[in-house]
Formats: C-alpha cells, structure tokens, sequence
C-alpha cells in the first residue's frame, strides 16, 4: 500500500479556475495530480470514511521525485462541509494550499447556473434563501479564516483568476515556485481562466468524460507514458472542439436559456453583502479590489 499523500491542495474557490490550473500542473513533469481531479476526500462524509488507505491509494502511481497534488474546490465551501479544514490539519499539518478566488458575485452568479445545470431547481432568491453556502461560498475571507485556525500563512498562496488570465506565465512561475518544483508551463501558452457563461456545460459534460475515462483500468500507466504537453494539446483540442462545434453552440444556448439572468438590482444587492469581507480581503492581501464592487 502506498504511503503517499498530497504535498499541496487546490482547495477553490468553485468556479474560479481549479480546473485549468489542474490541467496546467497536470502537465509539468515534476507534478503528480490525482485522478479523479476532485476526489472530496476531506469534504464529504461518504467519501472520508472510504479511509486514508483509499485516499493514499489515488496517489500510489507517483514518481518519488514528483510532488503530489489535487484539486477539490468543495474544500473551501464552509459552513456547507464544516469539517473540512480540521480534517485536512489532523491528516496534512505541513501540506501547501492554493486558493483562487474571481470577482464574488461573478463566481456566485456561475455557481448558480452550474447548479441549474446540475438538477438544482432553485431561482436565485430560492438558492439565497435555502443554501446560503453558496453565497457564503465567496465570502473568500470566511473561506480563509478558517484554513489559519490551522494552518499558517506561509502555507498558503492566494490567487486572483484575473492575473491568472491575464499573466498566466507569471502566476504558474508564482505556483511552481511555492511548490518547489521547476516551472514547465510553456508548453502549455493558454491562459488560465473560469468557463465562459454558457460553455460551462458543455465544458462540464467533457471533463466528466475525461475523468470516467482516466479511471479506466490501465489509464495511470498511460497516463506515464504520453507526455504532459501532448495531454494538454488533447484536452484543449477536445474542449475547445465540442463547445464551438454547431451543436455545442446549440447546447449552450439551450441551456442558457433556461437560467435566471442576474438583475443589476440584484447584482448591487449581492455586491452590498458582499462588501464588507471583500474589503476586508483587500486589507488581507494587500492590493486593489475595487473592480469587485461593480
């Protein structure tokens, strides 16, 4: 049985870039990430007590010099999985965390519809009334604040989706760096970045049928063999094919259609309860947020 765990978490923030960053990692030689890409281990019940033997078993096919990662946003979704972090601390004390966040309203609005997309009923006000963890969700300083009644700072690295957009050279140098890993990005030049409105679902529907197809037997072993730049070219050619194809376009719009638009009154409400712990994370991190209060 093998005795590796992780050596950093992706932990969210949902909807705000973890796949792609995965994908990137994915791709540097030097990193081992797990499949499937969010195994929830520390989140949900049902999962953590499969036990540490399964969680280490996700792991197992590692190379000795590569570090070990995966990427479950649900991590980060207090007070829906309040166990989390204890969790995490009680079985990874020294691991590393990352922690994208995007503008809060924006990530909640795509939460929204991605739920919708997911069996969710709800409208807008119905999900703020009954499941306010998702609203709670990018309350990011909340998320944060429960993560340093564990774990210190210098564990931490937090990451904003639009430098990750727009620099994304620059943030995967930031990552590889707090990884202590070499930095292998340019083989894959795409920017990093949350799916588009309405590509959301068809983008999900592809990820889900690659992770199905990671987990057939045999696949870790292929999986060694193909080179981590050739993968991405795979996956990017894959999702980028069905989503822009005549019928992706169709798929898209269909479901699109079926979701509450985001008012500018509501838009200001959310923003109005958002406001205080975004202001308190840009004192946190140092930096200008103010375009997260439009």
């Amino acid at each position: 049985m093998s005795n590796r765990l992780p050596d950093f978490l992706i932990v969210g923030a949902m909807k705000s870039g973890t796949t792609t960053l995965y994908e990137h990692l994915d791709s540097n030689p030097n990193v081992f990430m797990s499949t499937p890409k969010e195994p929830n281990y520390f989140s949900i019940d049902d999962i953590y007590e499969k036990g540490i033997h399964w969680y280490a078993s996700l792991f197992a096919s590692a190379k000795p010099d590569q570090v070990c990662g995966e990427a479950s946003p649900s991590y980060s979704r207090f007070p829906r999985f309040a166990d989390t972090t204890t969790r995490i601390a009680q079985t990874l004390p020294e691991v590393k965390i990352i922690y994208i966040m995007r503008h809060p309203v924006e990530r909640f609005y795509s939460n929204y519809v991605f739920d919708r997309a997911y069996g969710h009923s709800d409208s807008i006000r119905e999900t703020l009334r009954d499941r306010n963890y998702v609203l709670a969700t990018s309350n990011y300083m909340l998320q944060i604040e429960k993560y340093l009644e564990h774990f210190s700072r210098e564990q931490m690295l937090f990451l904003l989706l639009d430098d990750m957009h727009n620099s994304s050279r620059q943030v995967m140098s930031q990552v590889c760096d707090f990884l202590g890993v070499p930095n292998a990005a340019d083989a894959r030049e795409n920017s990093i970045q949350a799916n588009p409105r309405g590509q959301n679902y068809i983008t999900r529907q592809c990820n889900t049928s690659l992770q199905r197809f990671r987990q057939l037997p045999g696949m870790q072993l292929v999986k060694r063999l193909i080179p981590g730049d050739l993968r991405g070219r795979i996956r990017d050619r894959m999702l980028n094919q069905l989503p822009n194809s005549r019928l992706g376009k169709w798929m898209s719009r269909r479901h699109v259609a079926q979701t509450e638009p985001l008012t500018a009154d509501l838009r200001t409400e959310l923003l109005d309860r958002l406001a205080e712990p975004t202001a308190r994370l840009e004192q946190f991190l140092d930096r200008d947020l103010s375009a997260w209060r439009v």
